[in-house]
């Protein structure tokens, strides 16, 4: 997505590059569970094509909490898009349950696991130390005014069950 339509596709005029643009957005925004979900896979496919593995179920074991699978990162996904993000120690639940059974499940093939999902009020923080990993969840809008960026040193304390994210 991009905010500046002279950087669009050069075979495409700037005119129906906007109005892909605003429709992918709205089709993003608005896509909750299943339909996200089926974005992401869509969108992941299209860009990587065999390196990606979409979810399948694993008869009563359900998606192993992995939602889609890119083979030459080692990175597992899981996508998140609930009808109401206003809950937000309903989703930090979610994702911590998520992230203990990804972990149960693909730690001998996961390199790396990245939250995908489509609300602008969390940001999800994984905190490497050593070989443990510390993960939170905070909002945007914190870690925008952290200028949080990949592969920032930070400060992780911890506070009875939650982790808040600070730069030294």
């Amino acid at each position: 997505m991009t905010d500046n339509p002279s950087s669009s596709h050069p075979s495409v005029d700037p005119v129906s590059w906007l109005h892909f643009d605003y429709g992918f957005r709205v089709r993003f925004m608005k896509a909750r569970g299943t339909e996200f979900q089926t974005l992401f896979a869509d969108v992941m496919s299209k860009a990587h094509r065999e390196d990606f593995a979409p979810s399948g179920t694993w008869d009563s074991e359900g998606d192993l909490k992995c939602d889609g699978y890119l083979h030459s990162e080692r990175t597992v996904f899981a996508v998140y898009a609930p009808k109401d993000f206003s809950n937000q120690s309903k989703a930090k639940a979610k994702l911590r349950g998520d992230h203990v059974g990804a972990c149960a499940c693909w730690l001998s093939h996961m390199s790396s696991r990245v939250v995908v999902h489509n609300a602008d009020v969390l940001a999800h923080i994984t905190v490497r130390v050593g070989d443990s990993v510390i993960e939170s969840v905070i909002t945007r809008r914190s870690a925008e005014e952290l200028g949080l960026k990949k592969g920032d040193s930070v400060t992780a304390v911890v506070k009875a069950t939650e982790v808040m994210i600070s730069k030294p």
